[in-house]
């Protein structure tokens, strides 16, 4: 055979199967992707398992660990949160003298209790008589640390941190034997940490951290470390320590594996307390298997200060003291797609161990996969060029079906985690590339431009998007905007009292309402959360004065409520309805926002969190619409205001000018349009620090008008600090949230 009829025949073959080759080179370029391990495939891989999560969350089995829940009752029984230690240690002591096995304090007391009695003697310098009585009282973090000392079975808990390094490492109670090579290079490195004071932990029996790693970009927290490591020491997670107190053991056993001098990768192959050996994943980390909510896990903490409980439901029980009350912020996402308290998640962990009921994910689960595609795509090779895309297709599917019944059977008979989303994925891949490549590419771009209009861009937007596509990408860009913010004032309490089809018709009626106005002043409705409204000016279209459009709007909404409230309110409590509008112009990022699955048109930036805070702060004033200096200097010549003074917003380093938007430019009327000069008085004598003359100015305002809401507050800041002066260097700044 001559050599050019061998070159024609190879030539004829390319030309043939030239989608085999370009297979085979995304085959290859899948297998190096899949050794990558980027994001998109974690994402996919944490969707599957939290899917299967969703669909066979772990049975609960009753075992004795329990929650003692600082709840929002508790708050509101007991006062809010930071309790006094002295309180704190009654409800330990409490759950002890009950018999509980452990208590472990999801929870940190890093500083001195600001409650006990020397501290409190230090209020009243001119008072010698009060402070010395004070003086002989017992220190409220004494009383907790013989408290700790005295009933035992106490474990605290500290947080783990990434910033710079602390001063002082937690206390360790735990001592560590490590069978095998040196663990800690694969052990979470956490550099600081926020402690208790060191009486606390010296009384306590033990001493674990509370911190969550959220190796997961979506926050979601699927996995928990058993042991951690700062700087050159092991210590354990606050789950493993309450485990090790309860069986009264002081060691907790490593075992490890591979390393220089073994076999294989360094890995952590199973970590022992006492009588319970989980056998983790190489770093020392569980996978956790959710159950779904149990109200029996909790114990609401005033109940147990009240003796209302069976001492039954402690007795011998792991209990973890933590809060699921929301304004603790102690609230973490799970797989089975809600939140729920921190501490739950140790009592979810503590109940797999006794059950020693695990997911597991072994390394030779990654190492079959490769395997398995390779021989996929050998398979649908001999298939497509045996029998056509059709049958292709076919044997497509009933592999991906195969694997994922598998992978399902995995799960739920052997609580093995199997990702099928990889082998999918490349199958899917491959095959388009083995039929028709330049086909399927054109018609899913199409498909995913059609579904990201139908989906998810307002009316708006559409039609921009229409002549410019290119304007469907993620991203945006930066203009001065103006933000809005509306939410209804008490309204949790309306809805509780109302069945949830009144609900839904008052909460259309009234967004139904506000958006009318929103659109007539040609602005952009981002989105709505609850009773709430986020509105924005400027964008799409290029608005020249988008601030006086925002304040008019911000304006003719309360002009609207007010319409509405004088509906009759024998079904629905229209007549309760109050609505609080932030207005804030500046600088903001605008544009399509989100993941190749979701966009948002929407806005971001420090301008748009200002315009929330702003609608926040009436509450604090009694009023109903507040917008910002930048707002107020666009808008002078066409709106009537009062100004308040400046506002420290958190987070940011200079105050605020606020302003009280009143009504378009020369339609203020009596009695507030003559009474604003004698208001404006009172702020000038009370930012002069002059109290005295500026409550006079506040009383007249208010003799005229009772319900001024703005005179009120600072009449009784002038109160306030001429009972308790300011120090040296004071501003009239007003800080509701801190710094």
């Amino acid at each position: 055979m001559s050599f050019r009829h061998r070159w024609d025949m190879w030539s004829e073959a390319m030309r043939t199967h030239w989608h085999v080759a370009l297979s085979c080179a995304l085959l290859v370029m899948l297998l190096a992707v899949y050794w990558l391990d980027p994001p998109l495939l974690a994402r996919l891989r944490h969707a599957t398992f939290d899917t299967f999560q969703r669909l066979h969350p772990r049975p609960y089995l009753p075992v004795p660990v329990r929650i003692v829940d600082l709840d929002e009752e508790s708050l509101g029984r007991l006062g809010q949160w930071p309790w006094p230690r002295t309180q704190v240690a009654q409800l330990v002591e409490r759950l002890l003298d009950m018999g509980a096995g452990v208590v472990a304090l999801d929870i940190t007391f890093a500083e001195p209790d600001r409650l006990s009695p020397a501290n409190l003697a230090r209020q009243w310098p001119d008072q010698p008589a009060l402070a010395e009585l004070l003086n002989r009282l017992p220190d409220n973090d004494a009383v907790l640390a013989r408290t700790f000392a005295e009933a035992g079975g106490v474990v605290t808990g500290f947080m783990a941190r990434m910033e710079p390094p602390a001063p002082r490492l937690p206390a360790r109670k735990a001592r560590f034997v490590i069978r095998g090579p040196d663990p800690r290079p694969l052990l979470f490195p956490f550099p600081s940490s926020v402690t208790n004071l060191p009486a606390l932990e010296e009384a306590a029996d033990g001493n674990g951290a509370f911190s969550f790693i959220k190796l997961d970009d979506d926050g979601v927290i699927r996995k928990v470390p058993l042991v951690l490591r700062f700087g050159d020491h092991i210590y354990p997670t606050l789950l493993v320590e309450a485990v090790r107190v309860a069986q009264g053991e002081a060691n907790i056993r490593i075992d490890t594996a591979g390393g220089p001098d073994n076999s294989g990768p360094l890995r952590i192959e199973s970590i022992t307390i006492g009588e319970i050996t989980a056998a983790t994943d190489s770093r020392g980390e569980v996978w956790l298997h959710y159950s779904k909510p149990q109200p029996s896990r909790y114990i609401p903490a005033w109940k147990v200060l009240a003796n209302a409980i069976d001492p039954d439901q402690v007795a011998g029980h792991i209990l973890f003291v933590g809060t699921s009350a929301k304004g603790l912020m102690d609230l973490r996402f799970t797989p089975l797609g809600r939140e729920i308290p921190g501490v739950e998640i140790h009592a979810q962990m503590v109940e797999q161990l006794l059950q020693d009921s695990y997911l597991r994910r072994p390394a030779w689960v990654d190492g079959l996969t490769v395997p398995y595609v390779v021989i996929l795509w050998l398979v649908m090779v001999l298939i497509q060029n045996r029998s056509g895309a059709l049958w292709s297709a076919l044997a497509m599917l009933l592999v991906v079906g195969s694997t994922w019944y598998a992978a399902w059977n995995a799960f739920l008979e052997l609580r093995l985690l199997v990702d099928p989303s990889f082998p999918t994925l490349a199958c899917l891949l491959l095959f388009l590339s083995l039929s028709v490549p330049q086909h399927v590419r054109s018609e899913r771009e199409k498909r995913w431009t059609r579904d990201a209009f139908s989906q998810y861009l307002a009316p708006a937007v559409v039609d921009i998007v229409v002549r410019d596509p290119a304007q469907l990408k993620l991203g945006g860009e930066e203009r001065e905007m103006t933000a809005l913010f509306t939410d209804l004032s008490g309204f949790t309490g309306i809805a509780e009292s109302m069945s949830a089809p009144r609900l839904v018709e008052m909460l259309n009626g009234y967004l139904t309402a506000m958006s009318g106005v929103v659109l007539a002043h040609h602005g952009t409705i981002d989105k709505f959360h609850g009773d709430a409204v986020m509105a924005f000016w400027n964008a799409p279209l290029i608005q020249p004065d988008h601030a006086l459009a925002a304040c008019h709007a911000a304006m003719d909404m309360q002009a609207c409520l007010e319409e509405i409230r004088q509906r009759p309110g024998d079904i629905i409590p229209w007549q309760r309805l109050f609505m609080r509008v932030g207005v804030h112009t500046g600088p903001m990022v605008v544009g399509n926002m989100g993941g190749r699955q979701r966009i948002d048109y929407t806005i971001i930036g420090d301008a748009v969190n200002l315009a929330s805070r702003l609608e926040g702060a009436n509450k604090y004033y009694g009023t109903g619409i507040l917008i910002s200096e930048s707002t107020w200097q666009r808008v002078q010549d066409g709106v009537d205001v009062r100004p308040l003074g400046p506002i420290q917003v958190r987070g940011r380093k200079h105050p605020e000018g606020l302003y009280q938007l009143l009504a378009r430019k020369g339609e203020l009327r009596p009695p507030l349009a003559d009474l604003l000069p004698l208001f404006a008085r009172g702020l000038d004598l009370y930012t002069q620090g002059d109290f005295a003359q500026a409550i006079g100015c506040f009383e007249k305002v208010l003799a005229v008008l009772p319900d001024d809401g703005p005179s009120r507050v600072f009449l009784n800041r002038c109160f306030r600090f001429r009972q308790h002066p300011p120090g040296p260097g004071w501003e009239a700044v007003f800080e509701p949230w801190g710094k």
